[in-house]
């Protein structure tokens, strides 16, 4: 038997061969051989061939016409001509989508580079204050393009200086917590200190956030209220520095009291 390890091949028959002299029998013999392995190859099965379909084994020692099932009789990439993915991996879950215009819910993209897109009311978040630079290239933003109040001047303010107001802890008399912000440019410090013990013609300080300001233009810094003892007559007794703002304080002694100041500066 030649099949199924090589291909059959038979001497054949001349016009005066005999039945003794030709082998006959042992021809025969090998060709029914190769029908039967030829048989096991294909496997039993009584499906019949049609258009689109190929012969495939359905089991051990049998076999079907029909479709390529995808799930079992495809190995490797099938290309995206062929109605495949071109690819053997995915970056996300859920449906591959291939249309011109598709839609895509809550999806989750980084890194991505869009030519043309529509969002519609997309929730975007930065992190560590990474807002990337934007472009506007030729007046491309309109007034139909913000809804209606979508800003306003305290949306805008909220936005700008949300998480840009810093604290300080003031080393003058009191102690207590400051707060200062650049606006711009702009440099404001402001603050109300903790109660102390305030005597009669002194001199009393705050402290300012170290190396905030270049230059303070204006400050204000007053008593907040006595809370015993007589009223304190109080200005300010020196020229503002950088660092420290200082006041006077005359009047009686004795006064409990707390410094509040607000500074302005470059």
């Amino acid at each position: 038997m030649a099949f199924p390890t090589s291909i059959p091949s038979y001497q054949g028959f001349n016009p005066n061969d005999t039945l003794q002299t030709d082998n006959h029998a042992v021809q025969h013999n090998q060709e029914q051989a190769d029908i039967i392995a030829l048989a096991n190859k294909i496997g039993l099965g009584s499906s019949t061939a049609s258009n689109g379909t190929i012969l495939v084994g359905n089991g051990t020692g049998t076999s079907t016409w029909g479709q390529v099932p995808l799930a079992t009789g495809v190995n490797g990439v099938l290309p995206t001509g062929n109605g495949g993915t071109g690819t053997s991996s995915t970056t996300g879950t859920g449906s591959v989508v291939f249309n011109t215009s598709p839609n895509l819910t809550n999806p989750t993209e980084t890194g991505g580079t869009y030519n043309s897109a529509t969002l519609n009311a997309p929730n975007i978040t930065y992190s560590n204050n990474s807002i990337p630079a934007v472009a506007i290239v030729n007046n491309a933003i309109t007034s139909n393009q913000i809804a209606n109040g979508g800003i306003t001047f305290v949306n805008l303010l909220s936005t700008l200086f949300s998480g840009q107001q810093q604290t300080y802890t003031n080393s003058g008399n009191g102690g207590g917590t400051g707060y200062y912000v650049n606006i711009c440019g702009i440099k404001l410090c402001y603050g109300i200190s903790g109660s102390f013990s305030a005597s009669s013609g002194t001199n009393y300080t705050v402290s300012l956030p170290a190396s905030f300001f270049s230059s303070v233009q204006w400050d204000l810094l007053y008593l907040s209220g006595p809370s015993n003892g007589s009223l304190a007559q109080a200005i300010n007794a020196n020229p503002p520095t950088t660092s420290t703002l200082t006041i006077f304080i005359g009047g009686s002694a004795g006064i409990t009291t707390s410094l509040g100041w607000i500074a302005v500066g470059t």
